[in-house]
């Protein structure tokens, strides 16, 4: 009896371990999860739901980690290579205390395609993933072969670091704080501060007076120039359900 016991476990082990690497009956890929080093101790978590072609990389939007793309990867799978990335402070991925910014953030999507040697990507971005890729579109010029806002139409989305926003300016502000306090008589910090806190208090008062019932500034023409469509893409979105909103999204 206890053989048996024994053989059928060995058996169970066996067949787990053999299911890992075998596409599923549907043809889609197993899903396959590794960590990328973008930093000294920094490791973002990245997803990979297989499939051939150009590589498609879904961004979360904010709070969810790539997971969040689990129903929608293996369906884009049948087109193009999908892959999903976690960001800095979410999910498994490493959370520094420092590194929030949307500089930093787009550095780090970067710093896994080159890791991977993923070349002219499709770069997907859900919700405030907007402000990754107008940071890889401003820092990064032409290191992906497109970008697709998906929800992504707040003023995070078209990014502009001359201009800021409310919750990256804030974001920046509070690494400079970090830094003054280990450095206080670093010069370079202070000016840095100060010009960073200028552009916060900017952000500040234009929030002011978005509650107060003013108009934000429309993005400008170049921030809508470039427009991408996949249609297999949007038939998958339009299929998606956010897993915690429930309802379908599109864009």
């Amino acid at each position: 009896m206890g053989q048996q016991i024994r053989m059928t476990v060995f058996a169970m082990v066996a067949y787990a371990a053999f299911a890992q690497n075998v596409p599923s009956f549907q043809g889609e890929t197993a899903l396959k999860t590794q960590f990328v080093e973008v930093q000294p101790d920094v490791k973002l978590e990245v997803l990979d739901w297989g499939g051939t072609g150009r590589h498609l990389v879904l961004l979360a939007g904010l709070g969810s980690t790539a997971h969040v793309f689990d129903s929608l990867g293996p369906k884009l799978a049948a087109h193009y290579h999908v892959m999903g990335i976690t960001r800095r402070g979410f999910g498994q991925s490493s959370a520094p205390q420092t590194g929030y910014d949307p500089r930093r953030l787009g550095d780090d999507v970067v710093a896994v395609l080159d890791a991977l040697h993923v070349a002219d990507p499709v770069l997907v971005g859900h919700s405030i993933a907007g402000e990754e890729l107008s940071a890889i579109s401003t820092y990064h010029p032409g290191r992906a072969a497109a970008l697709v806002y998906l929800d992504a139409g707040g003023t995070f989305a078209l990014y502009n670091p001359k201009h800021g926003d409310y919750t990256p300016a804030l974001a920046q502000l509070r690494d400079d704080l970090s830094a003054l306090q280990k450095n206080l008589f670093d010069d370079g910090i202070i000016s840095k501060t100060l010009t960073d806190m200028a552009l916060f208090q900017a952000n500040l008062a234009e929030l002011r007076g978005e509650v107060e019932g003013a108009t934000p500034p429309s993005p400008k023409a170049s921030d809508l120039a470039r427009h991408f469509c996949l249609p297999e893409l949007h038939e998958g979105v339009l299929q998606w359900h956010h897993p915690r909103i429930g309802g379908a999204t599109g864009f």
